[in-house]
């Protein structure tokens, strides 16, 4: 299983580049010293209780991870910003009991970031060990949004996070450092986390507040020498808004891989551009079954698509469409569930193996999958059902066009009274508002045509997604 793949990676890349963040870089033997450290924490406890890991992008968030892993505990990844109820609603539910990091927040015994550094600078943390668990022992619990408003822990399976690697590293192949966007709190970060892991490859961590400023990202991309990169869309559609977003940056640079949102065939052409040879894997997959089930190489002529295939399912895992087109997921990738009090429909049990109905809704086409759309994102406006990613992919097939978002608005009642879609020009062949809408008109009926306002950029969320409920704050 993976934990001895992690064991022999810490032990036969002593003095290779492990992690790297904020400019901090740290060897294999050290991340090593890390994991043992905390691991005797863990052991101290005799508790196999979930462990909440809290910071950003910190050396113990990742070694936590490795500790928690080895030990048989499961780990709840909790980023450092968000709003203190939040997480203490999180430490109840996962019945936390213990926290990594420097959360103050009470409730818990704490593990410092002070503690760990004084016993890996004394040397008092022995060599990390495996320590025996079942496949079906719960790996790691990650929190999505609820429509109650209160979080949902998905709970996933050493089995589940074994396969799910394993696959990535078929997929992506030989790497020497892997470019991290994601916080450890959004399950993308499990692609670039375990990839590195399996190949000895070095994990180049980039933080919030290089996130947020664009001539300290840029510094850091240099800087990474990344071969591989792990990010959603939106994440490359703000890089591709700069023009020294290309292989002068990034010599290196042979994979992206992307999920967490659509991939739109004019990023993948735009990225093509930029990096010539580049290898674009196009993969989905939601939270509950592992980070992502599928996955497609794009190719050129893929660009010139519509939209873009999300590929074949990985080995271990069958999709299968319901009657009315929705993506059911089959197998070894499928999450154990909800963490009580949640439980839902979505997940039960299909020819004995675990299945889960996704929300997506899709087709597919001599074995590949292609999505058409999410339950959530279908709105009904003046008698009318509208798909609204229907509007977005015709706006991005636009001459000028670089991003799109289109958000509803709604009375307090929730129906929808109109639709407001910000429009991202690109810098090199901008496009005016009136030219949108009158090209719009030839491809869309009068009762899906949105209003129009024009953004430098569109907002991300926390997990580097285009942040819908921000733009529906705005006034428009």
């Amino acid at each position: 299983m993976i934990e001895e793949t992690i064991l022999n990676c810490l032990k036969t890349h002593q003095n290779e580049p492990a992690y790297l963040t904020g400019g901090v870089s740290f060897a294999y033997g050290e991340l090593q010293r890390y994991v043992g450290a905390i691991q005797q924490a863990l052991l101290r406890e005799s508790s196999r209780a979930p462990v909440m890991l809290y910071g950003s992008k910190e050396i113990h968030m990742k070694a936590g991870i490795l500790a928690c892993l080895l030990s048989g505990v499961p780990y709840v990844p909790v980023d450092a910003s968000f709003p203190s109820g939040r997480v203490k609603e999180m430490i109840g539910l996962a019945a936390v009991s213990m926290v990594i990091g420097d959360y103050d927040g009470g409730l818990t015994p704490v593990l410092t970031t002070r503690e760990i550094e004084e016993a890996v600078r004394t040397s008092a943390a022995p060599s990390p060990t495996a320590i025996e668990r079942s496949a079906d022992d719960t790996a790691y619990i990650i929190f999505t949004s609820g429509s109650t408003g209160t979080p949902k822990g998905v709970m996933v399976s050493y089995r589940s996070v074994d396969s799910c690697a394993r696959w990535l590293d078929t997929l992506v192949g030989p790497c020497r450092c892997v470019l991290n966007q994601a916080k450890f709190s959004f399950d993308l970060s499990v692609a670039d986390l375990y990839l590195s892991l399996l190949r000895g490859a070095a994990h180049f961590a980039l933080r919030e507040d290089e996130l947020r400023d664009f001539r300290l990202l840029f510094s850091r991309l240099k800087e990474s020498g990344a071969d591989t990169a792990v990010m959603t869309p939106s994440f490359a559609q703000l890089l591709l808004l700069d023009q020294s977003f290309n292989a002068d940056l990034l010599p290196r640079l042979a994979t992206i891989l992307f999920c967490g949102e659509a991939l739109q065939p004019k990023t993948a052409k735009r990225l093509m551009e930029r990096f010539p040879g580049i290898r674009i894997l196009n993969c989905y997959g939601p939270s509950e079954a592992t980070f992502a089930v599928t996955a497609a190489e794009i190719t050129q002529a893929d660009t010139a698509l519509p939209a873009l295939p999300v590929g074949r399912a990985k080995s271990g895992v069958e999709i299968e469409l319901a009657c009315d087109g929705e993506v059911i997921i089959i197998g070894d990738s499928v999450a154990k569930g909800y963490l009580p009090p949640f439980s839902s429909s979505a997940f039960f049990t299909l020819r004995g193996r675990p299945a889960y109905r996704s929300g997506d809704y899709g087709h597919m086409k001599d074995g590949v999958l292609w999505l058409s759309g999410r339950r959530d994102s279908q709105i009904k406006l003046a008698g009318y059902r509208i798909e609204l990613g229907d509007i977005e992919n015709n706006l991005l097939l636009l001459d000028g066009v670089a991003a799109a978002a289109v958000v509803p608005k709604r009375q307090k009642d929730g129906e929808v009274v109109s639709l407001t879609a910000f429009v991202v020009p690109e810098k090199d062949a901008p496009i005016t508002q009136e030219q949108i809408k009158k090209e719009l008109q030839t491809q869309l009926p009068a009762y899906m045509m949105p209003r129009l306002k024009i953004a430098d950029r569109l907002p991300l969320n926390a997990n580097g997604k285009c942040d819908k409920m921000k733009l529906a704050g705005k006034e428009i």
